[in-house]
């Protein structure tokens, strides 16, 4: 796929999120992620030097990720299908005793982030712990057919912080990559913005409360 054909697609993504009824239940047209995990794959096709591919788990470690309680649910039913309970109880006492400490700072972290735009800078984070709970000692995601739609668009989206327009990836690998695209001749990066997926996610659950990963383990 070339930088026009990538352009052509992203041009479609209204038409895309406007047929999409659910989160993380079909895995189909009508299903957001679908359409996310579809631009994703188009931008890596088309710059495919990305450093963001299996085997980096570099964003599950240093950062900490918005998600709603419709993305909870996906994530909830999947593990009550398929993890053991054994494996689950582990899970949750591992994240009790890493973030329960922190629990009143998450909750903090969950009420800016209900109340101020995507990418607003100034969010309570200096001091949390970070490594997603879900990332595995071998650095794999054990969610990874629900992880939530920021997982999916990371690497492959843009996103405006502050007032300025950004990718939507790990500041190691970010600018390296956007450099050695202009050393190569590509003086602009084609990406679709995050914040229409993240419209349509409210849209299809109006009101739903947004936290960290980890509360909602919590």
């Amino acid at each position: 796929m070339d930088v026009t054909e990538l352009t052509a697609l992203i041009r479609k993504t209204p038409e895309l999120l406007a047929k999409t009824r659910n989160v993380g239940e079909t895995g189909d047209w009508d299903d957001l992620y679908t359409v996310v995990d579809f631009l994703s794959y188009a931008f890596a096709k088309t710059y495919p030097t990305l450093p963001c591919r299996a085997g980096c788990s570099h964003c599950c470690e240093v950062s900490l990720f918005r998600v709603t309680e419709t993305e909870w649910r996906a994530i909830e039913g999947y593990l009550a299908a398929g993890l053991e309970p054994e494996l689950e109880a582990t899970l949750k006492a591992q994240v009790r005793e890493l973030y329960g400490p922190h629990r009143a700072q998450l909750e903090a972290l969950g009420e800016f982030w209900g109340k101020t735009e995507l990418g607003t800078p100034g969010a309570p984070m200096a001091g949390l712990p970070t490594r997603c709970p879900f990332l595995s000692s071998e650095g794999v995601c054990s969610i990874y057919e629900v992880r939530p739609l920021v997982c999916r668009a990371y690497g492959s989206f843009g996103v405006t912080i502050g007032d300025r327009p950004t990718m939507l990836i790990c500041d190691p690998y970010g600018p390296p990559f956007i450099d050695a695209l202009s050393a190569g001749g590509s003086q602009t990066l084609t990406m679709a913005p995050v914040e229409p997926m993240y419209k349509r996610l409210s849209e299809l659950a109006p009101g739903s409360a947004i936290a960290p990963l980890q509360l909602w383990v919590l």
